[in-house]
């Protein structure tokens, strides 16, 4: 009884190899735009004017 090889594809016809670039393409993406966030959140605190004071007192309840 002779053992048969089958290479594992997706539903698209995609093997795992041609798949990996794709998701590390993605995860880069998803990592960029969490940053970009995180910068225009930053840029909102400062023109707002909110330090870490206020921020600790609203937190604390003093």
């Amino acid at each position: 009884m002779a053992a048969t090889r089958r290479s594992l594809t997706l539903s698209g016809g995609r093997s795992g190899v041609s798949l990996l670039p794709v998701l590390c393409v993605g995860a880069v993406g998803v990592w960029m735009v969490l940053r970009s966030l995180a910068i225009v959140v930053d840029e909102l605190i400062m023109i707002i004017g909110v330090d870490d004071d206020d921020t600790r007192r609203c937190r604390h309840g003093a």
